[in-house]
């Protein structure tokens, strides 16, 4: 779907959506990202609109919808939404 940071990714009024939702949530991966990958996922969500006008070379816009959920995903998964701090 389209990226929009304020929306869910799946259809939370369906029980697949709900369990997707929870399965990329629980994704082991997600405690692997150094600091500063969390960092740049979160300036990707944080600077989506430009992301999206400004596609780099070769990437499709619905890959690039695709690259910022998986950033709000590790941003969201590894900061604190208050402070910015990194969830040790």
């Amino acid at each position: 779907p389209p990226f929009n940071p304020s929306d869910q990714r799946f259809d939370q009024s369906t029980f697949a959506g709900r369990f997707c939702r929870m399965i990329l949530e629980c994704d082991p991966r997600l405690l692997t990202y150094t600091a500063d990958e969390m960092r740049r996922s979160k300036e990707m969500v944080l600077n989506y609109t430009s992301m999206l006008e400004h596609l780099p070379d070769g990437m499709t816009e619905r890959e690039m919808h695709h690259a910022l959920w998986e950033a709000q995903r590790i941003s969201s998964s590894s900061l604190h939404p208050d402070t910015g701090d990194s969830i040790p």
